[in-house]
């Protein structure tokens, strides 16, 4: 019998109370426009990148590579976008549902 997860995760990693708090304080910061998903990347990132789970698994590596694309601040990041609109223009998503995508 597999223990393999079907999501392809080696396991949930719990956060305490005080990261829980930590991440509701962030998302409200987001909320407010004085922070963004970079900022929560990076504090997961910063939580999970040592834990043998989020390194089997590759969440370290999501978490960390997130936060570059979000900030838009590499090569990657703007491959990503880039080919992001292109899906987008080939698929006929109108601007104003994509104006609801973070940017």
């Amino acid at each position: 019998m597999s223990t393999a997860r079907p999501d392809g995760l080696a396991g949930r990693i719990p956060l305490d109370d005080s990261q829980r708090e930590a991440l509701a304080a962030m998302k409200a910061r987001i909320d407010r426009g004085e922070a963004g998903y970079p900022d929560a990347y990076a504090l997961v990132h910063d939580w999970i990148k040592d834990d043998p789970r989020a390194q089997a698994d590759g969440r370290d590596f999501w978490f960390e590579q997130a936060r570059g694309i979000n900030a838009n601040d590499s090569l990657g990041a703007s491959f990503i976008r880039t080919h992001t609109e292109i899906g987008l223009d080939q698929t006929g998503v109108p601007c104003s549902v994509r104006r609801l995508l973070p940017s």
